[in-house]
């Protein structure tokens, strides 16, 4: 009796670690998780009103950008990613109905600098810590964005 007690807790904790995943569609590597943009510049200087408060999430092909805003308000904006290796691709092309229309979920934050359709980021440094991303505006300003694990 003490046995099968044994084998039915063994199962049970089994089944709870097994739904306890959070990597949906498999690894992704050390994009996984949520990213705090700790510095954000635009050539060699900081963006001055960069406010310290926007967070990158990455999980299996959704990307999202939280900015918060106070105590109990913030704003999401919603996209799909792909990892091109030396590069990764932010696509905010998805609407809900599929119209052309500018849809506030898939609009990121102006001080990104970051198109509403895709946007290609150079990536200059990815570990399960850090990451660095550069985008150059053609002919425009450079981007570098500095994300530290968040969490």
């Amino acid at each position: 009796m003490r046995n099968y007690i044994r084998y039915i807790f063994s199962a049970i904790l089994i089944v709870i670690a097994a739904s306890g995943c959070t990597r949906n569609d498999g690894d992704i590597g050390p994009w996984f998780g949520q990213w705090k943009l700790v510095a954000l510049t635009q050539g060699d200087a900081p963006v001055a009103d960069y406010q310290d408060n926007i967070f990158f999430s990455f999980q299996s092909n959704v990307f999202q950008i939280i900015t918060v805003k106070g105590e109990f308000d913030r704003s999401i904006c919603w996209a799909n990613w792909t990892d091109g290796g030396s590069t990764v691709t932010i696509d905010f092309a998805h609407r809900e109905d599929g119209s052309a229309e500018i849809d506030w979920n898939y609009t990121p934050p102006a001080i990104l600098g970051f198109s509403h359709e895709k946007t290609v980021l150079d990536v200059e440094k990815l570990s399960g810590s850090e990451i660095i991303l550069r985008q150059s505006l053609y002919g425009g300003p450079v981007y570098t964005y500095r994300l530290k694990k968040w969490g």
